[in-house]
């Protein structure tokens, strides 16, 4: 939190929900963007916090179908036609150590 608080970094790839309130708590406002193209999410675990309601406009649970309209979560590994399945990586990974 503190590199935010700082200014030492601007942006974050992938990003994590709780960092936009523990950087609230340090009077740094951050906004989580999906880009227009889309995205991907991912968790291994999912719950939603009952929040105070000064924090709850920070996070975006009054549109969570929204959300995942544009950041779906996918199955790990994926099996949908054109993703790279791991087992394809690693072959192409050990290819490239050897090369």
């Amino acid at each position: 939190m503190n590199l935010f608080a700082n200014g030492e970094i601007v942006a974050v790839v992938p990003g994590y929900i709780a960092v936009t309130g523990l950087a609230a708590s340090q009077g740094v406002k951050l906004k989580h963007i999906i880009p227009s193209e889309g995205a991907a999410s991912y968790a291994d675990a999912w719950a939603i916090p009952a929040l105070k309601p000064s924090l709850r406009t920070l996070f975006p649970y009054s549109n969570i179908d929204g959300w995942f309209k544009h950041a779906p979560l996918y199955d790990l590994p994926s099996n949908r036609p054109g993703i790279v399945q791991y087992n394809e990586w690693l072959a192409k990974w050990a290819a490239f150590k050897a090369s």
